[in-house]
């Protein structure tokens, strides 16, 4: 897994081998964000559980095991799963993310 940084020279986060370029949404759980991967160019969505939730062991292992299960499913409704890990990042607090296929309508 990557370390989280601060910035890049164009000034957006990157967290692992993802640059951050926005916000999609947040719930209860954890934010998705629109991303791209630093040396591919590669567009992303990222998920990171929220900070406060990233210290409870059994709802990390959930996250996980979510992204394990989809990553076997192959529908049009259900976006892919290419990347997953936990990381250190004292900026956000954050530790657990996966990264997905980009939708379409972004």
């Amino acid at each position: 897994m990557g370390l989280c940084v601060m910035g890049d020279p164009m000034g957006e986060p990157i967290v692992g081998n993802y640059r951050i370029t926005a916000r999609l949404s947040e719930g209860g759980m954890g934010a998705i964000y629109r991303a791209e991967h630093v040396l591919l160019g590669k567009p992303a969505a990222v998920k990171m559980l929220l900070p406060e939730l990233s210290h409870d062991r059994d709802l990390v292992a959930r996250f996980f095991n979510e992204a394990k299960i989809a990553t076997s499913i192959r529908h049009p409704g259900i976006v892919e799963i290419y990347d997953f890990g936990r990381i250190g990042c004292p900026i956000s607090g954050r530790s657990c993310r996966c990264s997905m296929q980009p939708s379409e309508s972004w």
